[in-house]
């Protein structure tokens, strides 16, 4: 059995691994669409007209931290967990590509489109710090994610050349 077919049938089975995957990568959207939820801000409320400069100031800087733990807590429980399932599942590229690299990446880009428009819907442009949190967790996730993906891709694709130089030889293929 060659090494890309022995990835492929791992893959297919039905594992812990794959369920945790998608419970980590939810978990990890999660946090990620909490995260822009915090941008708003009170600035634009007639609550705040009568209580000055500074008063405006400490609720806009602490009127989201329980959502700001919250999606921070999600954000690194989901990532240490596909963390520690890609070193578990290290030698099964495919399924690392599959389970973890491009859910992760679809998720990301999601929340930093979720965020962007938030900015630049709910704020009128403002770029508060939580937004400028917010959407540096989101894209050094993507970067991150990118990387990876492409380092786990060029062995399944060294496996695939091997996989199909096989094939060729037995079956003139």
């Amino acid at each position: 059995m060659t090494p890309w077919l022995r990835m492929r049938t791992e893959v297919s089975g039905v594992r812990f691994a794959d369920i945790y995957a998608s419970l980590l990568a939810w978990l990890l959207l999660a946090g990620f669409i909490i995260l822009p939820a915090t941008i708003t801000s009170f600035r634009h409320s007639r609550i705040l007209d009568n209580i000055g400069n500074t008063g405006v100031k400490v609720l806009d800087t602490i009127h989201s931290i329980p959502l700001l733990v919250i999606a921070g807590t999600s954000c690194v429980c989901g990532s240490l967990g596909l963390f520690w399932l890609c070193w578990k599942n290290k030698e099964n590229h495919i399924w690392l590509e599959e389970r973890v690299f491009l859910p992760t990446l679809l998720n990301a880009v999601v929340s930093l489109m979720s965020a962007l428009i938030n900015v630049y819907t709910t704020d009128n442009g403002y770029w508060s710090l939580t937004a400028i949190i917010t959407v540096i967790v989101v894209i050094l996730t993507i970067l991150v994610t990118v990387t990876l993906y492409a380092v786990n891709r060029k062995p399944i694709n060294i496996a695939w050349g091997e996989h199909k130089s096989l094939n060729q030889l037995h079956y003139g293929r």
